[in-house]
């Protein structure tokens, strides 16, 4: 990883002209380096946070020294301004350089940060006088400290604690957490900025009035007074700090601090604000009129400081990058179901189609997103939108940077929400959005009925969703299908399987003899599914309500009691909607890679469930918070393992920063042979296996993980990331199998529909025939662990961007922020740990090739190499 640090500056004064001019007069002195850089603007720097502190100047000059790096220094005018890193090689242009600086005014910011081109991440929050003034306070309360601990400090008033003293403030592991405590509440004097806790669940903004041996005396806002022990305390950022919107600015990081900051932004309808690499975007549940062709314009055009953070920018690096870079990107958009990810990345999608439109592809990309949510997504109790199923869309471009054409990838439909739903939730959109939309010709051809008819749709009671137009949305998702290319033949045989799955919802069943075997009853239902499904009706019935054994000499027939014929109809109606939303996906694709050019460049935007914890969670939420497990992995790799052992690499003094690795919990649910995931298709293989069987056959393999905890019953508990879920086993076997009766398959590869046939012979590809069953080649979750491996794969072969959303309450209400919930996220996902490694170390890296690429000036200059 041997590449040049160019960073970029963070924090207060030095000037980088006097500084230059130094090394210019002492240029004779530096033999062995090549020629200074050229002069620059004034500027204002101080060493970045990871070095503030650990070194007076004279010990920095004594290390330059003894590295022969530099032989004679001016110092007068370099005090606390310059460090140098020590060199991994005798070539000068291997030799790993910085200068770096803490703190910088707008004007130098701007310079540099157009001049790296690097997006504009990050922008000032206040004016040069105005840090200038809180370096000062700091530098006092600083004073404050070391008059307490008998600290010393240089001429010049900066401070000169012992090392093992800074790693006790610096370091950031939990072990050494109450040490960073002790020195924050030294700190603290008369009329200090503090947050107490008032409550176990309540912190306050407070004015420090007296210390006493039993804590504090502090002034809450409204002017009360309140005793506060030292362990209910913790210092706050000053008031120009407020609202900044990159978490990497404040001063202080506990987390009071932190949710102050987002609640302050979030109340002026400010919603993304950066924590380092990654943006946080707090859903605001309501329009916010900050996107559109002219936040576009502002944003494509390096005018990003005037609004500061947004998706666009987000989107826009990534663009640059992949440009500039010619490498793949990824754009991966995470958080809690009800966040707002799905919304996020149709605003990603439309950012991207404005900077590479110009071929009329974009507006193709862009139009599936109302086709495949009105398939894909579904109303729950978290979430009026929420999508059940992911989606990784890559878009590619051309060697012009414009978009040439896409490909949609899908994972795990969640198949059974088409037969049940929990009270107050909904089966997908298309259903309500066909009984409502629907024209007379076609709801006369379909014998279509309201959606208060069909059983599929009315057991949960739930029929329309606030402030949302189901006729409305129908013509929207009409005119999508138009754009990318979908036949009307096509879209109006799409519509018999969706009316044909809710009249094999009406089909019931009577009991014909004593041992409680049904029979199909001859009805409305059975006939309109029949035509629907174009095939003959005697033989459906007899399908439904029967099983054929093949044996070597003979056909057995079985019949079915009424739970089996249940449970052979709803595997039909799960099976055609599964097949039928595979097929349009591969329609869509079809359309989008027409025009498509082999150019290694694309840009993948990662859409996927949300991380779910309900009442009663089963075998659908097993699988989508193994999918969550698996990508904050990779944050945490990419984030955390990656950017440390780097600095590891490279022999950089650092100190690492603890977080929590989900590795153990990865384990338990995927590794084999004694896997959750492993044991559970052991189980499914046994006919005679029971939800309690498997109970108790997990308990005793996986019960010395810690990630595991057995119940009584049919109940275990895993502890996630982002919190700990009980599971039940009830249905999970028969889920993870998914079977289909042969006869039923048979019976749709009889039909006389096209489109049908077409789905049987899907539905047959994934199945082998198993004592006249239908079971799948391989297990549900084998087939959706194999699925995330490969997407892994394909994520870890691009540069990511990380987009995490942030749900601010459970009500889905504008205008509320729960502090305990947004808390409870941003500590999943390991936000606060990012910003202090990030504000810790080296925000941007370069190999000497690229340097020269992206800052051709200074190939034809005089460069100084430090």
């Amino acid at each position: 990883m041997s590449k040049s640090k160019v960073l970029l500056p963070a924090a207060p004064p030095s000037t980088l002209e006097v500084m230059l001019e130094s090394l210019r007069i002492n240029k004779d002195q530096i033999k062995d380096l090549p020629p200074a850089l050229p002069q620059r603007p004034t500027s204002r720097a101080r060493l970045p946070s990871s070095l503030r502190g650990r070194k007076a100047v004279g010990s920095l000059l004594e290390v330059l020294s003894q590295d022969k790096l530099v032989t004679s220094l001016d110092t007068t005018n370099m005090t606390n301004r310059i460090n140098v890193s020590r060199c991994g090689s005798e070539d000068p242009y291997v030799c790993e350089s910085s200068v770096v600086a803490e703190q910088v005014n707008q004007d130098f910011q701007t310079d540099i940060m157009s001049l790296l081109d690097e997006g504009g991440d990050s922008t000032p929050m206040t004016s040069s006088d105005e840090m200038e003034s809180a370096y000062e306070k700091d530098q006092e309360d600083f004073q404050d400290v070391l008059a307490f601990d008998g600290g010393k400090t240089t001429s010049d008033g900066i401070a000169l604690p012992d090392q093992s003293d800074i790693k006790s403030i610096d370091s950031l592991p939990v072990k050494a957490s109450f040490k960073k405590r002790k020195a924050d509440l030294f700190a603290l004097k008369r009329n200090s900025r503090v947050w107490f806790r008032a409550s176990e669940d309540n912190w306050l903004l407070g004015v420090v009035q007296s210390k006493t041996d039993a804590g504090f005396g502090v002034c809450s806002s409204d002017g009360q007074i309140f005793e506060v022990g030292s362990t209910k305390i913790l210092p706050a950022n000053p008031e120009i700090l407020e609202g900044v919107d990159d978490l990497i600015q404040l001063s202080y990081l506990n987390e009071p601090a932190v949710l102050h900051n987002l609640q302050y932004r979030y109340a002026q309808d400010t919603i993304y604000t950066k924590a380092g690499p990654v943006l946080i975007a707090i859903n605001p549940f309501k329009k916010i009129p900050i996107y559109g062709p002219d936040y576009v314009q502002i944003y494509r055009n390096e005018r990003k400081s005037i609004l500061g953070p947004h998706v666009y920018m987000t989107a826009d690096s990534a663009y640059k990058a992949m440009i500039e870079d010619e490498a793949n990107q990824s754009i991966i958009i995470s958080g809690e179901s009800g966040a707002g990810k799905t919304e996020t990345a149709k605003i990603t999608m439309q950012y991207l189609a404005a900077l590479g439109g110009g071929r009329g592809v974009e507006n193709e990309i862009l139009q599936t997103n109302p086709i495949l949510e009105a398939f894909g997504n579904a109303k729950t109790l978290r979430n009026d939108n929420s999508s059940r199923f992911g989606k990784l869309i890559d878009i590619y471009f051309d060697t012009a940077g414009r978009i040439c054409g896409a490909k949609i990838q899908t994972y795990l439909l969640e198949k059974s929400r088409v037969v049940q739903q929990a009270q107050g939730e909904r089966s997908y959109h298309v259903f309500y959005q066909l009984c409502a939309g629907a024209d007379p010709a076609l709801r006369a051809r379909l014998n279509l009925k309201a959606a208060s008819e069909y059983r599929y749709l009315n057991q949960s009671e739930c029929l329309v969703i606030d402030n949302i137009n189901d006729a409305e949305e129908f013509q929207s998702m009409l005119r999508a299908m138009d754009v990318v290319q979908i036949s009307k033949m096509d879209q109006d045989n799409a519509f018999s399987m969706l009316a044909a799955v809710l009249w094999l919802g009406n089909v019931t069943f009577s009991i014909s003899d004593s041992e409680n075997h049904v029979i199909v009853d001859d009805n409305e239902a059975i006939q309109s599914a029949a035509v629907l499904l174009h095939c003959n009706v005697k033989e459906l019935m007899a399908a439904l309500c029967t099983r054929k054994i093949r044996t070597r000499h003979e056909v057995i027939v079985q019949k079915l009691s009424h739970t089996q014929a249940s449970d052979s109809r709803d595997a039909l109606a799960k099976a055609i909607y599964a097949s039928l939303f595979d097929w349009l996906v591969d329609g869509i694709n079809k359309s989008l890679e027409a025009r498509k050019r082999q150019t290694g460049r694309s840009i993948s935007i990662l859409d996927i469930y949300g991380f779910e914890s309900f009442k009663k969670n089963t075998f659908e939420q097993l699988c989508i918070n193994y999918a969550n497990e698996r990508l904050q992995q990779h944050f945490n790799r990419h984030l955390f393992k990656l950017e440390q052992e780097g600095y590891t690499a490279e022999g950089i003094d650092w100190t690492r920063v603890d977080f929590v690795d989900n590795q153990e919990c990865l384990d338990l649910i995927e590794k084999r042979p004694m896997g959750l995931i492993s044991l559970l298709d052991e189980e499914c293989t046994f006919p005679r296996a029971t939800e309690e069987t498997l109970s108790l056959k997990l308990n005793k393999y996986l019960n010395g993980n810690s990630c595991f905890k057995f119940e009584r019953g049919t109940t275990f508990r895993v502890r996630h990331y982002a919190g700990e879920v009980a599971y039940e086993t009830v249905g999970i076997m028969e889920k993870n199998r998914d079977l289909l009766h042969a006869d039923l398959l048979h019976l749709l590869g009889s039909s006389e529909c096209s489109l049908v046939n077409s789905l049987a012979e899907r539905v047959s590809n994934g199945f082998r025939k198993v004592n006249g069953m239908q079971t799948q080649k391989r297990s549900v979750a084998t087939k959706f662990k194999g699925q995330l491996y490969k997407l892994m794969q394909k994520l870890e072969g691009t540069s990511p961007h990380f987009v995490r959303c942030i749900k601010p309450n459970r009500f889905q209400h504008a205008n509320l922020y729960n502090n305990d919930l947004v808390l409870q996220q941003l500590r999943c996902c390991g936000v606060l740990e990012v910003v202090r490694i990030s504000r810790s170390g080296y925000p941007t890296r370069y190999s000497h090739h690229q340097f020269a690429i992206r800052l051709p000036y200074f190939s034809h200059a005089s460069v100084l190499w430090l």
